[in-house]
């Protein structure tokens, strides 16, 4: 059906840009206002007991022995609650290829 010259295709097509565009703008105000008020979080590197911005093996075995109960999770302050299998994968994940660079970027301060 054609109104005012225009298809429904074409207002469907403009009305999907407009919200891809607005949806943009509302997430880049978010950040910009969340940068200027104070910084973006840190994002936490699952596995880095020590917030040194990197995961070793021996932080991988800690968090292991947390999820299985034979540690306290008090060694490993990262850990909030009891460690599950994803946690532990994404933990060797982290050792594998690296933190976020804003968790190593945190940890070197």
């Amino acid at each position: 059906m054609e109104t005012f010259g225009h298809s429904e295709c074409g207002r469907s097509a403009r009305y999907r840009s407009w919200r891809t565009f607005a949806a943009a703008f509302l997430i880049l105000s978010i950040v910009t206002a969340h940068d200027a008020i104070g910084g973006i979080p840190p994002v936490l590197c699952p596995g880095d007991c020590n917030d040194d911005g990197q995961v070793t093996v021996d932080e991988i075995i800690l968090v292991t022995m947390i999820a299985l109960g034979a540690a306290s999770p008090d060694l490993c302050p990262i850990v909030t609650e009891l460690p599950n299998v994803d946690y532990i994968v994404t933990s060797v994940n982290n050792a594998l290829v690296g933190c976020p660079p804003i968790a190593a970027q945190e940890g070197n301060q």
